[in-house]
């Protein structure tokens, strides 16, 4: 999802992540990393 705005490489990864349920533990922090900056 916010892969497509960092880099395409990353839509795979945060795919098979999200599919894993892993989102709530990867991607939230990710987000308040980006929010910080």
């Amino acid at each position: 999802m916010f892969g497509c705005r960092i880099n395409g490489i990353l839509v795979p990864s945060f795919t098979l992540l999200i599919k894993k349920n892993q989102y709530k533990k990867i991607i939230l922090p990710l987000l308040n990393n980006l929010l910080n900056y």
